[in-house]
């Protein structure tokens, strides 16, 4: 299950070696923003999140040529209004450009780790769901943790263009236990994209005529 996730006040830009991409070649055309952000994170692998109001209207620079993945996507929403701010080496959210950046608070190495584990246990309840273990629906998500470590919120960022799995996605989600107490100072909400199989993305939960009787086998 390929994913991105963090929280939208982590504003200091990765290096290459962190993204481990050097310049990769794009031919991305001018097109509506949201269209080319779904080329761009295909091209690239790169979660890149966003309100899908954010790109209403708006149209995206031309791409060619060879660029590293993180000024690729600089060059494609210039002078769009939005700017990138990076949840963490493979995450990305789009945000106003006029946005201010939180100030960090929570200590990066226990909030990396609690990242992976939000991951692992969103992954877990979609792989137990028959709606959700195909993995044919590009999800996009903001989660609010309680304090106790369970999540009370989960909001659909966009459509996945099917209201039976919007549903589902919410109800495995929402008071799911993550096993661990929330970081203290850590921001709200985290951000999650989640590619479906057809975007060449590596898919957590096996292949639905291969899953055991629990549905709950992760690869």
């Amino acid at each position: 299950m390929a994913t991105g996730i963090g929280q939208t006040w982590v504003a200091q830009r990765p290096s290459p070696a962190e993204t481990g991409a050097g310049a990769l070649a794009f031919d991305i055309p001018a097109q509506p923003l949201d269209q080319a952000l779904e080329a761009y994170a295909t091209a690239t692998g790169q979660s890149v999140l966003y309100d899908s109001h954010l790109t209403e209207g708006r149209v995206s620079r031309p791409l060619r040529g060879h660029f590293t993945s993180l000024d690729a996507l600089d060059a494609m929403i210039d002078g769009s209004g939005l700017k990138v701010r990076y949840t963490s080496a493979k995450a990305l959210v789009l945000v106003r450009a006029d946005s201010p950046a939180p100030a960090v608070q929570a200590d990066a190495r226990a909030l990396q780790r609690y990242r992976g584990l939000l991951q692992a246990r969103v992954a877990e309840a979609f792989c137990a769901n028959p709606r959700l273990s195909a993995g044919d629906r590009r999800i996009a998500l903001r989660l609010w943790v309680g304090a106790q470590g369970s999540i009370e919120r989960a909001d659909l960022l966009d459509t996945t263009g099917d209201v039976d799995v919007d549903v589902a996605v919410v109800a495995s989600l929402r008071g799911l236990p993550l096993g661990q107490p929330l970081p203290a100072g850590a921001a709200q909400p985290f951000t999650m994209l989640i590619m479906p199989r057809s975007s060449g993305q590596a898919w957590r939960c096996p292949q639905p005529a291969a899953r055991g009787a629990t549905g709950r086998n992760l690869s």
